[in-house]
């Protein structure tokens, strides 16, 4: 057409992309994920000055983006991701104010994230997970109120959440797993409730998980494995009625489970394994029909009637452990193997 490149998706185009591209002054979009393009990217890609979008993902290109990248201000989709990329972000990115999403994941990337990423107003999607960012997160992404989707996980994050995560009010995606963040959990997380997906797993989070926590009644999947939160559960989380994923092992948390638990009834997986929680599993787990991994083992649980529990659990319930509590359990071999549980450490003669 006259302002767009027939889309070279999935061809095992190889070789390198010619600086003479950069000719197409006139092209909105340029799209070649999926190939086997290697070597650098020109910088004369900034002469062409009328794309729109930029997708290169998938391919075998290496070093650095070019500081000119910053010409291209008519951009709303740059997506680089899956490719050998190294340096930090070009700080002339904040020129790309036009920018809807940005997909930076896979490459290797280090460096911090410039503050002035806040000039990126526009952007809905911003991922930069995969990669090999240090340094704290400016407490400008805060102004990046139109973001749905935020995805930082496996990089080397550290320092506090920032407070100003709270003005993401139209987040409905929020990872930031697989990091090095610290302190206690921000409150202001209480504010993002349009939020399906919070994933936070494999921090160093400390103190009392936040009572607001149970404003976000849209989540679906929520993880807060391996971290070091202490302190009991907040009751407002037995609120989030919607949740399928709920993953909170390898913390310190104490106190007993509420019985209130079985309002999760669309539960598919509960973890709670290597915490420090007593008393005994309530009955209302029992309400959890949907429940296909339940996973209790190394607390101090103690006496329960997992036979009944278990009973009602039958037909959806395929992995169970329990180990390492204080349990005195009426399940005897016959009876666990008549579950037909297909990963478990229960069942043993």
């Amino acid at each position: 057409t006259s302002h767009g490149l027939r889309s070279q998706v999935g061809l095992n185009l190889t070789g390198s992309l010619s600086p003479e591209v950069s000719r197409l002054d006139f092209l909105q979009k340029l799209v070649l994920n999926d190939n086997s393009i290697e070597g650098t990217l020109p910088p004369e890609i900034s002469n062409m000055i009328a794309l729109k979008t930029l997708n290169l993902n998938d391919n075998q290109f290496r070093g650095s983006v070019p500081s000119s990248i910053g010409n291209l201000n008519e951009l709303t989709q740059l997506d680089i991701s899956k490719n050998q990329f190294t340096g930090s972000i070009p700080s002339s990115i904040e020129n790309l104010t036009e920018l809807k999403q940005l997909d930076l994941s896979k490459n290797q990337f280090t460096g911090s994230i410039p503050p002035s990423i806040e000039n990126l107003t526009e952007l809905t999607h911003l991922d930069i997970s995969y990669n090999q960012f240090t340094g704290i997160l400016p407490s400008s992404i805060g102004n990046l109120t139109e973001l749905t989707q935020l995805d930082i996980s496996d990089n080397q994050f550290t320092g506090i959440l920032p407070s100003s995560i709270g003005k993401l009010t139209e987040l409905t995606y929020f990872d930031i797993s697989f990091n090095g963040l610290t302190g206690s959990l921000s409150s202001s997380i209480g504010n993002l409730n349009k939020l399906t997906h919070l994933d936070i797993t494999a921090n160093l989070f400390n103190g009392s998980l936040p009572s607001l926590i149970g404003n976000l009644n849209k989540l679906t999947h929520l993880d807060i494995t391996s971290n070091q939160f202490t302190g009991t559960l907040p009751s407002s989380i037995w609120h989030l009625s919607k949740l399928t994923h709920l993953g909170m092992y390898i913390n310190q948390f104490t106190g007993s489970l509420s019985s209130s638990i079985g309002n999760l009834s669309e539960l598919i997986l509960l973890d709670i394994a290597n915490n420090q929680l007593t008393g005994s599993l309530p009955s209302s787990i029992g309400n959890l029909r949907d429940l296909v991994w339940l996973d209790i083992s190394v607390n101090d649980f103690t006496g329960t009637d997992l036979v009944n529990i278990l009973h009602n659990l039958n037909g959806s319930l395929v992995s169970f452990y329990f180990k390492d509590n204080d349990l005195t359990t009426n399940l005897t071999y016959e009876i666990c193997n008549s579950f037909q549980f297909e990963n478990t450490d229960v069942c043993v003669s």
